[in-house]
């Protein structure tokens, strides 16, 4: 068994907006496994994928079950591309 790991590649950045509140807490916390010795970032990558594969597999599941036709509308706003009356065709 293999006991060491090869680190990640990491090339890509993500931003995500959170409350100030949460964010000193993130800061905070970070510093503190820092200093304990621990990678926070290892651990937030951990559980954003996991977070990817359930929201993945709800939304599979979801569309299995209630199978989307036609013109998609998700919270009362029709998101169906239309033109308006008298507009040219699209060019390509």
């Amino acid at each position: 068994m293999k006991i060491l790991k090869r680190r990640d590649k990491l090339g890509k950045t993500i931003t995500v907006r959170v409350p100030d509140a949460i964010k000193t807490e993130l800061d905070q916390v970070r510093e503190r496994a820092g200093a304990a010795g621990f990678d926070l970032g290892a651990t937030l990558r951990e559980s954003l994928t996991s977070a990817i594969r359930q929201s993945r597999s709800e939304l599979d599941t979801l569309e299995r079950t209630n199978p989307i036709s036609g013109d998609m509308v998700t919270n009362d706003v029709d998101h169906s591309v239309t033109r308006r009356r008298g507009a040219r065709p699209f060019e390509r």
